[in-house]
C-alpha cells in the first residue's frame, strides 16, 4: 500500500511586520508524492515577499522528475535562486532580496529534502525528534564549536545573519533522504517559530492528540507569546497507510 501523508500548514505575520514575507506550500504532486515547503523572504517588504513567492511558485509549477531524488530538489533550489537573482538585478528597488527555502517530498516510505537558509525540517518518529536540516547561519559554526550556546542564540546580535540564501551570490543547497514509517511526523518551520519555541515543547505537541492544524496554530501562538516579532510559519505532514491524502487533518 502506498504511504500517503496528511498535511497542514499555517503562516502569520510577525508582531512588528505589516506584511508576511513567509510563504508555505503543501500539495499532492501528479505522481502521488506529497510536497511540503517553507520559504522565509528577506530584503525589504516588497523584495522579501517576492523572493519567497518566486521560490514556492518554482516548486509548485516547475518541479518534474522520473524518480524521487534529492538531487532533483537541490537542482530546483539552484534554478529558483538564479531566477530570484535575475529579477533582483533587473530592478534596483529589489536589490538584495532573497529567501530561505526548505522542501521535503514524501512517497512510499521515503522522504527526500533540500534546504538553503535557516528555515528547518524536523523528523519526529519513535526515536524522537531529529533536526534534519542544518542552519546556514553565520553563527552556526560558532554554535557547533561551543563558542555560542543555544541559550545565547535568540539574543545574539548576529542571530539572523545568513551565510547563504536563494538569491545570494553563493548558494550550495544541502539535500538528502531518509526513511519514514506510518505514524512519523514531518515539521517545517521558519525561524520566527523555532527560535522561540523550545525543543521540548515541540516534542510535547507532536506527541499530543492535537490535529496537525491545531499543532501549527499552537506553535505560532506560543512563538508570539514568547516574543517572536518575525513572520511565523509551520507546516506538518503525518505519514499514514491510507490510500488518499487528506488536507488540514
Amino acid at each position: 500500500m502506498k504511504e500517503i501523508a496528511h498535511f497542514s500548514g499555517k503562516s502569520a505575520s510577525g508582531l512588528r511586520r505589516p506584511d508576511n514575507q513567509d510563504r508555505i506550500l503543501t500539495k499532492k504532486l501528479a505522481g502521488g508524492e506529497i510536497l511540503l515547503a517553507v520559504a522565509d523572504g528577506m530584503g525589504g517588504a516588497a523584495g522579501g515577499g517576492l523572493a519567497a513567492e518566486i521560490a514556492v511558485q518554482f516548486l509548485d509549477n516547475g518541479l518534474r522528475w522520473d524518480s524521487l531524488q534529492s538531487a532533483i530538489l537541490a537542482d530546483a533550489l539552484r534554478a529558483a535562486g538564479k531566477k530570484i537573482a535575475s529579477v533582483s538585478q533587473a530592478n534596483a528597488s529589489l536589490d538584495g532580496m532573497g529567501t530561505t527555502l526548505t522542501v521535503v517530498v514524501v512517497e512510499n516510505g521515503k522522504a527526500c529534502w533540500a534546504h538553503v537558509g535557516d528555515s528547518r525540517l524536523y523528523h519526529f518518529s519513535a526515536g524522537g525528534l531529529t533536526q534534519v536540516s542544518r542552519d546556514h547561519r553565520f553563527l552556526q559554526d560558532l554554535l557547533d564549536c561551543g563558542d555560542v550556546t543555544l541559550e545565547e542564540l535568540p539574543h545574539h546580535p548576529l542571530r539572523n545573519v545568513l551565510d547563504q540564501c536563494l538569491g545570494c551570490s553563493a548558494m550550495h543547497p544541502d539535500s538528502g533522504s531518509f526513511r519514514v514509517t506510518a505514524g512519523d511526523l514531518l515539521l517545517l518551520t521558519s525561524d520566527g517559530v523555532h527560535d522561540h519555541v523550545l525543543r521540548e515543547r515541540m516534542i510535547e505537541l507532536l506527541r499530543s492528540p492535537l490535529s496537525l492544524e491545531e499543532i501549527a496554530d499552537t506553535l505560532i501562538a506560543e512563538a508570539k507569546q514568547a516574543g517572536s516579532t518575525d513572520d511565523l510559519s509551520a507546516v506538518l505532514g503525518r505519514v499514514t497507510g491510507r490510500t488518499r491524502p487528506t488536507e488540514n487533518s
